[in-house]
């Protein structure tokens, strides 16, 4: 989001520890009141991905977001100008974000998804669509992050994936809802 044309997540710095977060929304307005919502799919177009050799399997998750973030104004400590995350990084459930998972996509950090299509989807995703519709949640969009964050000095894993800027439309995010 913002002026970049990608979006990361994960820990960029071996030595230092620096944690990637990704803040992601889509605007549901167009999607009628009354209307009953089947399934909704994130789908975005990963293009970057390092790791550590023999990390293992990786988790990519989405959680609700409970916080009005602006564009160009959020950073890791501040959600809005003047106003901080209870926890850096919109980092604490019940106030920054929803416990619960959203939606995850788990893949190998020694192979890949870099340069591929991924997708996030799950039954609480289509929740968190229909509740924006019909205003039983403020559409505040979804924090991404990944289970790799944090796990020692000696590794390095993030993900990267074409943010809304990017040149290509058809590898930009998107959020394919389904609805009646």
């Amino acid at each position: 989001l913002g002026t970049s044309t990608y979006l990361a997540w994960g820990d960029f710095s071996a030595a230092a520890n620096t944690e990637v977060r990704t803040l992601i929304y889509f605007d549901t307005s167009t999607i009628p009141a009354a209307a009953t919502v089947t399934a909704a799919t994130f789908s975005a177009y990963m293009y970057g991905a390092a790791s550590t050799a023999g990390e293992g399997t990786s988790a990519t998750i989405m959680q609700r977001l409970l916080r009005n973030w602006v564009d160009l104004e959020a950073t890791w400590n501040i959600y809005s100008t003047g106003n901080s995350w209870t926890t850096a990084g919109a980092g604490s459930d019940g106030n920054d974000r929803v416990a619960a998972t959203s939606a995850s996509m788990s893949y190998d950090n020694s192979s890949g998804p870099a340069n591929a299509y991924v997708d996030w989807t799950g039954a609480t995703l289509t929740s968190d669509v229909q509740n924006f519709v019909d205003g039983g949640y403020s559409n505040y969009g979804w924090l991404i992050t990944c289970n790799c964050e944090s796990r020692g000095a000696s590794v390095n894993s993030f993900q990267e994936l074409h943010g809304s800027l990017y040149g290509d439309q058809a590898k930009r995010p998107k959020l394919v809802v389904t609805y009646t």
